[in-house]
């Protein structure tokens, strides 16, 4: 088994979204200071591929990387990436919860 690992750094755009989409194998995905609805886009065209999911914004202060810093659902991630082994926050970007998601235990199946 092959994992490769793809970094995205500021923002995503339609067409990124569209080729991004062909990807076709298991990755380590390091998304930083990306706009969250693009975020979601993203991970529901390739989240059953991802297997380790990185979110952080370590950038933002630089100036020169923007977003709209909008806060996260987490139930949006999870039930994208259904392969997800690790993930990790590392941004001060608020969790929100969408009360539409009903996520069962074999959405963490891969979770300890």
């Amino acid at each position: 088994m092959s994992v490769k690992r793809l970094e995205i750094v500021g923002s995503l755009n339609v067409n990124d979204i569209e080729y991004l989409s062909s990807i076709d194998f298991e990755l380590e995905l390091y998304m930083d200071c990306v706009e969250a609805e693009y975020m979601y886009q993203l991970l529901q065209r390739i989240g059953h591929l991802v297997k380790t999911l990185t979110i952080e914004n370590r950038f933002y202060d630089r100036g020169d990387i923007g977003y709209a810093r909008k806060d996260i659902i987490v139930e949006r991630i999870l039930t994208a990436c259904l392969n997800l082994e690790h993930f990790e926050f590392k941004t001060n970007r608020l969790v929100v919860q969408d009360d539409k998601y009903d996520l069962t235990p074999s959405y963490f199946k891969n979770f300890r």
